[in-house]
């Protein structure tokens, strides 16, 4: 379980070097005094807005030898923290009244705490990713990515990896909010292809993806998390929204919107598909897809 603990960012920066943190906070009081991370509130979790301060998250499997007391919403730690199980530290954030502000690295945490406990597992590292996605990525023990983003595509995302759960070159999904809040995938490691080195090999695979995509029976068309009632409507928006951007296409609407018409006389099956080919959505590993 991960516990937060706050502390001077002065403290943190001189105490941290020896291995070990918390010798002030065992001479002043013998205890080191933290909390789980959705307890921590403007009333129980406010210090001076004039030092900076900074958030320790400590893994309490990591702490070994130190025994931990339960009081009310507090942990009370009985020794120095070995820095080892201090797995990140995050900006301590105030609100408009100098009280204690919920960051989005709090709610990480929290999010991480309800991941570790429903897969049975120990948070032993953390990493952000911000790489070319709009999502909230985290790598945990380098194993497991918690992805946060809007509900309903997160819902479309698990739904996609559900049905294609036995294509091996899809990241699996392991656990999904109940409220689709986030979901956790297996991490596949590599780098993002952020440069196209090999044309052809891009092409396979793409063929290859794109081959065992399946038959879909939803009423759904365009975008799960944002359907359109038709395949012909689904292209208009498209064609308006680019528009938008195009100004010198305005001429040329009304003979695409004629065209997209005459495609809704002609049956076709549908399918389920990713739907973004982007580079950033493509991992290579030693070279290989």
């Amino acid at each position: 379980m991960i516990i937060l603990h706050c502390t001077q960012q002065t403290t943190w920066n001189k105490e941290a070097h020896s291995g070990f943190f918390g010798n002030s906070a065992i001479e002043a009081t013998n205890s080191i005094k933290c909390i789980e991370p959705d307890k921590a509130n403007a009333e129980n979790f406010t210090f001076p807005s004039t030092l900076e301060h900074t958030i320790l998250c400590i893994n309490t499997d990591l702490l070994k030898r130190v025994a931990t007391k339960q009081e009310g919403d507090f942990i009370y730690l009985s020794d120095t923290i070995p820095t080892s199980a201090v797995i990140a530290t995050i900006p301590y954030t105030y609100d408009t009244h100098d009280k204690f502000a919920t960051s989005r690295e709090i709610q990480d945490m929290i999010y991480i705490n309800e991941v570790a406990k429903k897969l049975d597992i120990s948070i032993s590292t953390l990493k952000y990713f911000r790489d070319g996605t709009d999502s909230r990525i985290i790598l945990l023990n380098e194993k497991y990515i918690l992805k946060q983003n809007n509900a309903s595509l997160l819902k479309s995302e698990a739904m996609f990896s559900e049905i294609y759960k036995e294509n091996k070159k899809l990241p699996r999904v392991v656990l999904v909010n109940d409220e689709y809040k986030y979901i956790v995938y297996e991490f596949m490691p590599g780098d993002v292809m952020h440069l196209v080195d090999n044309v052809s090999e891009l092409l396979l695979n793409i063929k290859e993806l794109t081959n065992q995509y399946l038959p879909y029976e939803g009423e759904e068309f365009g975008y799960l998390y944002e359907p359109s009632s038709s395949w012909g409507e689904f292209l208009k928006s498209k064609v308006h929204d680019a528009s938008l951007t195009l100004p010198d296409s305005f001429d040329f609407l009304p003979q695409v919107y004629e065209s997209i018409s005459v495609l809704e006389n002609y049956p076709f099956n549908k399918k389920l598909i990713h739907g973004d080919f982007g580079t950033h959505n493509f991992i290579k590993k030693h070279n290989d897809f």
